[in-house]
């Protein structure tokens, strides 16, 4: 079980987004790690367990998919989410078949939305955890 706040990693190249999510979980009980570029993220993962890893789709180094399928070897048991404007549904669940990404998240998204996603999200990592 976690004996610490929970570690959630979320990568987007969107500046204005990632303050907008720094913003809605001041007041959450987690540790957020916010990341602007896959370079920046790739540094935190090799020096931090995360429970729960969101990632843009569209990044400049590499798609959202293949960023979460390179943290699996980091974050093993980490819930992967991804998170797209214009994702199509049936990318999303390609992503969901493939076993490398958990859930996908459409923007713009709230801030009961949000929470809702990481709720369910550290849910499912404690359940994956129990079995």
């Amino acid at each position: 079980m976690m004996l610490n706040k929970p570690k959630i990693l979320f990568l987007d190249d969107d500046y204005l987004l990632l303050r907008a999510v720094e913003l809605i979980t001041r007041s959450i009980s987690y540790e957020f790690y916010l990341c602007n570029s896959v370079k920046e993220a790739r540094l935190l993962l090799r020096s931090t367990d995360f429970q729960v890893i969101f990632s843009d789709y569209h990044m400049p180094e590499c798609n959202g998919v293949d960023f979460l399928k390179e943290s699996s070897f980091f974050s093993p048991k980490a819930i992967r989410i991804l998170v797209s404007a214009s994702l199509s549904d049936e990318l999303g669940l390609a992503a969901l078949k493939n076993g490398q990404v958990h859930n996908y998240f459409k923007k713009p998204f709230g801030k009961a939305e949000f929470y809702d996603i990481i709720e369910q999200a550290l849910a499912k990592y404690k359940e994956d955890l129990s079995q």
